[in-house]
């Protein structure tokens, strides 16, 4: 792989003074290329963009660990310096457009807004700029809507709008924290198709947030698997979904229902993950899955399982992978 334009090192995330949310979560992302992070709400995957553009409310603050920008560690930059990062060359499309865009300024002027601070354009040549935009993301009649609210588009429109402002700047990185969710099947479609294709146009490096397998399958390179705050899996796209080796993983996958799988038959009926997330507050000193986990020691409850390599682009952090190695079936 490349050198990494994105490096989070050790990253480590805390409530107040006492609830780790994230823990020891590594990962790169080079350029061009789209990094998938799975797992169940609240595993800690949106905490963690959120924490590589220091958009953390208060409460919440990074204790330990390193976010690297092409070498630069934005956690030691002034609030200044990252607010020239913002949007300029670290973007993220939000899961819910509504709540991101601003109901009382058209979709063009806030586009615009983000040229004029970054780029130093005028008015006219950011309007000009912003309807290439609109325009790039497939939006029709692109210089009529650039004065229209958000309240007047659909919401396969509004996520258009928010990826035309992601692009507007051509980052290095574009952080997509569930970009589909709340999207019928169509639109979720085309917008996975918009993502690749400007992947591929302007060769920007892509974190990808989702629990939809499908959208990791279409759009991934790599595959991150989070659980209760931990990074316990890492693989290719193709080696994820060929050799999953976490029970965790296995598990995910195995909940996927398949072409032809008929469910009246008990053999055939999805396999679900016994248990629950633990509460943050209550994670065992060893494996945060223990307690779910059907090869699960004396050894998985007391010693954290240090990450080893299962093939050349496939680490995995558990006690007794194989146990858990195979195809899911």
């Amino acid at each position: 792989m490349s050198n990494p334009v994105l490096r989070v090192e050790d990253l480590h995330i805390r409530i107040g003074k006492g609830v780790n949310v994230v823990r020891g979560l590594s990962f790169d992302v080079s350029e061009g290329e789209t990094v998938c992070i799975v797992g169940e709400s609240g595993c800690g995957k949106s905490v963690s963009a959120l924490s590589i553009l220091r958009l953390l409310p208060p409460i919440i603050n990074v204790n330990q660990g390193r976010i690297l920008l092409d070498g630069r560690d934005l956690l030691e930059m002034s609030e200044a310096d990252m607010r020239r990062v913002r949007g300029n060359e670290i973007a993220m499309i939000f899961q819910e457009p509504m709540s991101s865009l601003n109901p009382l300024r058209t979709i063009g002027f806030q586009i615009a807004e983000v040229l004029m601070l970054h780029k130093g354009m005028s008015r006219a040549a950011a309007r000009d700029r912003v309807i290439e935009l609109l325009e790039t993301v497939q939006i029709p009649d692109a210089a009529s809507r650039f004065d229209e609210y958000p309240h007047q588009l659909s919401g396969g429109m509004r996520q258009r709008v928010m990826i035309s402002m992601a692009l507007a700047c051509q980052p290095r990185v574009i952080l997509a924290d569930e970009p589909t969710t709340a999207l019928d099947v169509t639109i979720q479609a085309q917008i996975t198709s918009l993502l690749r294709d400007l992947r591929e146009k302007f060769g920007t490096a892509i974190v990808l947030i989702t629990h939809d397998m499908g959208l990791v399958a279409e759009n991934a390179d790599r595959v991150v698997v989070m659980y209760a705050g931990h990074k316990v899996e890492e693989a290719s796209v193709q080696e994820f979904f060929e050799r999953p080796t976490h029970p965790y993983s296995r598990g995910l996958l195995g909940s996927l229902p398949r072409l032809g799988q008929s469910l009246g038959e008990d053999k055939n009926k999805l396999r679900e993950i016994p248990g629950t997330v633990p509460p943050f507050d209550e994670l065992p000193a060893g494996c945060p899955f223990v307690g779910r986990c059907a090869y699960a020691d004396q050894l998985c409850a007391v010693q954290m399982p240090p990450f080893e390599r299962q093939a050349a682009d496939h680490v995995c952090a558990c006690w007794h992978p194989q146990g858990a190695k195979g195809v899911v079936r």
